[in-house]
């Protein structure tokens, strides 16, 4: 499961603005996970997530983040990725989106 957010304001105050805007109480950690989340056009993982916040010092738990990931998600702040598991001795690197647009006919 991926995680895809439109690129916005990165700071915290930023990110509050924009939590508050969509209806969401900026908690201290919801702020620290929509900053994360927002700092780039990217697709993370909730477990690339949790990593994140822990390596920056964060005291944060795995359900914190998923609860937070699918709250941000129903308010339409990020749009939830399915990704197929991939085959036996694999593991995703990464994701890539690719848009190709034609002229309608």
């Amino acid at each position: 499961m991926e995680f895809t957010a439109p690129p916005g304001a990165a700071g915290a105050n930023g990110c509050e603005r924009r939590l508050t805007e969509c209806g969401i109480r900026p908690t201290a950690q919801r702020v620290r996970i929509a900053a994360l989340l927002l700092s780039a056009p990217q697709h993370l993982s909730a477990e690339q997530i949790l990593a994140q916040l822990r390596t920056a010092g964060a005291r944060v738990s795995k359900a914190t983040v998923y609860n937070t990931l699918n709250l941000f998600a129903a308010h339409g702040l990020i749009r939830q990725l399915s990704v197929p598991t991939p085959p036996p001795g694999s593991e995703v690197a990464g994701i890539d989106l690719v848009i190709r647009l034609r002229k309608k006919l």
